[in-house]
């Protein structure tokens, strides 16, 4: 009986970290996107992020900023301030669509994926791989 105190302390420690860190995985803000995958053009950066069930593909041009920025990593969570810059026509029924020229110089080909629901998009918050206003988990 001389140790109950103790264990109550212990047990109630335990108890208010567990809580603390399953409140913090839940608290995710659902606007942060999960970069996966990070592909170099000619020209351009094709970005992969994913937010719930979707895959977002993300084109930026590539600067010739020297200064030091924020640069998003693979793995890591942004807030991303999209734009969809290709909708396509939901009646094609192919896996990609080949668009070129769109004002990008180099003549890049872009792909736009059935994973990506065919849709292609610009981060007005994203230039090259530095992204400004941002929120990182």
């Amino acid at each position: 009986m001389k140790y109950l105190p103790l264990v109550i302390i212990f047990l109630t420690i335990i108890f208010n970290s567990s809580c603390q860190s399953a409140h913090n995985a839940s608290v995710l803000p659902k606007d942060l996107y999960k970069i996966k995958k990070i592909k170099e053009e000619k020209t351009l950066y094709v970005v992969y992020a994913t937010r719930n069930d979707s895959t977002f593909k993300i084109i930026s041009m590539k600067n010739d900023i020297t200064r030091d920025c924020n640069k998003i990593k693979t793995g890591k969570y942004y807030q991303i301030d999209l734009e969809q810059i290709l909708p396509v026509d939901p009646a094609y029924n192919a896996s990609y669509l080949e668009i070129s020229g769109m004002g990008f110089p180099g003549g890049v080909n872009i792909l736009v994926e059935k994973k990506s629901h065919y849709r292609l998009y610009m981060a007005n918050n994203l230039s090259g791989l530095c992204i400004s206003d941002i929120g990182v988990n």
